[in-house]
């Protein structure tokens, strides 16, 4: 037997040899020659397609040898076959990997699995933390499943889902009292607390009318909000994300909204407060001065309620706002009606209601009646003249006109001509007075 000569020692059973599948793998890709010259430029064809029957050639020569060792050796071309296999798929690992050789393979995976490990803990110390640690960790999970799903809003939905199942399971008492909380706030954010506390209101002041007119608005706003099949309504104006929540921008612009009512409600209606402050009201103490702006809060939220037209073209407004053109128009509808007579009657009645005794009027002073001139002992007086007899009339110890008047004197007077005396508004003084008989 020649010296070079290749011996592979075939096992003491061998088996019919079965097919041996073409060794295959995936096309490297490789960046396609720039060829210089007058040849054209190939760079922009995709590597992976530049030759794919030159690139695999070697496995091709590869398969037609095992076939030729196949016919002479089964056991050793089925042999060479899996360990060629073995070498392309080891091969294939460190590519990927981005290592040279297993060892170069084994730091890497290793570091690969600190990084994971560290990864891991992070998301614990998150979970574990709670507070502001559990928004940053539900945003981490929703970036993940905006990564890896086309449906990242439902499945943050289902999971919020599972969380509150699981929470009403061990433990309905907190499920209680966050759905109380989560009701209450959403109560408050849809205006139900206020037009509940203005019903009250009104209720108490005995204002019928204005009570009515709150409960058909509540009625009319809740009939637009569930469809005549008992589900809800969708919303009509409202921008809305794929999930039906109001989507961010829109959110937004009624955040500025809200926060500009409240600044242009302190503003003018504290400015009317204001000068009621210096006024009537300077006394009050700083408890007091807040109850009072508390009720001019609550009654501005009743009045406007009960203005059907007003809550009518607002609604619509808010509702259909998208953009700034719509907010300037809400906030400048809003502004105007503060301004109108509207803001400052308001603000005057919670303040008279609230404390009316500070807004009695002292009783005018009263006025002199009408005078003639008329004879007295020869000289020329003036005298009051009533349609009746006075009956504050002095009988006695009068001094008039520099002269002093007996008891029978003043007597004969009021007899004999309709005349007499009162008090003037001088201490010790007097006045003549007459009048029709």
């Amino acid at each position: 037997m020649p010296e070079d000569t290749l011996v592979v020692d075939a096992p003491a059973a061998v088996e019919p040899a079965a097919e041996l599948a073409p060794i295959e793998t995936e096309t490297p890709a490789v960046e396609a020659p720039v060829v210089e010259g007058e040849a054209a430029k190939v760079e922009d064809k995709p590597a992976a397609v530049a030759d794919a029957a030159v690139t695999n050639a070697p496995l091709r020569d590869i398969n037609a040898h095992l076939q030729t060792i196949k016919a002479e050796n089964p056991a050793l071309a089925k042999v060479l076959h899996d360990k060629v296999s073995d070498g392309l798929r080891a091969q294939k690992f460190l590519t990927e990997v981005g290592a040279k050789d297993f060892a170069e393979a084994k730091t890497k995976l290793s570091a690969g699995d600190a990084e994971f490990k560290s990864s891991v803990a992070a998301t614990d110390a998150l979970l574990y933390e709670g507070g502001e640690s559990h928004r940053e960790l539900v945003n981490n999970v929703y970036d993940d499943m905006q990564e890896n799903s086309d449906t990242p809003n439902e499945l943050l939905s289902n999971l919020a889902t599972s969380l509150l199942d699981k929470l009403k399971e061990v433990s309905p008492e907190l499920s209680t009292q966050r759905s109380r909380d989560e009701f209450l706030t959403t109560s408050e954010s849809v205006g139900l607390v206020e037009s509940i506390n203005s019903l009250s209101e009104l209720l108490h002041n005995g204002d019928t009318v204005g009570a009515k007119r709150v409960v058909a608005n509540m009625v009319k706003w809740f009939s637009g909000q569930i469809a005549a099949d008992g589900e809800r309504a969708k919303p009509k104006a409202a921008a809305t994300t794929e999930a039906g929540k109001i989507s961010p921008a829109v959110t937004a612009l009624r955040t500025e909204v809200n926060a500009f009512v409240t600044k242009m409600e302190n503003q003018v209606l504290g400015g009317y407060l204001g000068e009621l402050l210096r006024g009537p009201l300077k006394g009050l103490t700083q408890a007091q001065r807040v109850d009072v702006a508390d009720s001019i809060k609550r009654q501005l939220r009743t009045s406007l309620a009960a203005d059907t037209e007003y809550v009518k073209t607002m609604g619509e407004k808010w509702n259909a706002m998208k953009g700034k053109a719509t907010q300037s128009e809400l906030m400048r509808l809003y502004t105007e009606k503060l301004k109108s007579p509207f803001g400052k009657d308001l603000v005057n009645k919670v303040a008279k209601t609230s404390h009316p005794e500070l807004f009695r009027t002292a009783a005018p002073a009263p006025k002199a009646p009408p005078s003639v001139e008329v004879k007295l002992d020869g000289k020329t007086v003036k005298a009051y003249t009533y349609s009746k007899r006075p009956e504050n009339l002095v009988r006695t110890g009068v001094t008039y006109n520099g002269r002093q008047y007996s008891d029978s004197e003043i007597e004969i007077l009021q007899m004999s001509r309709g005349q007499g005396f009162v008090k003037g508004k001088d201490a010790g003084k007097f006045a003549l007075v007459q009048w029709a008989r």
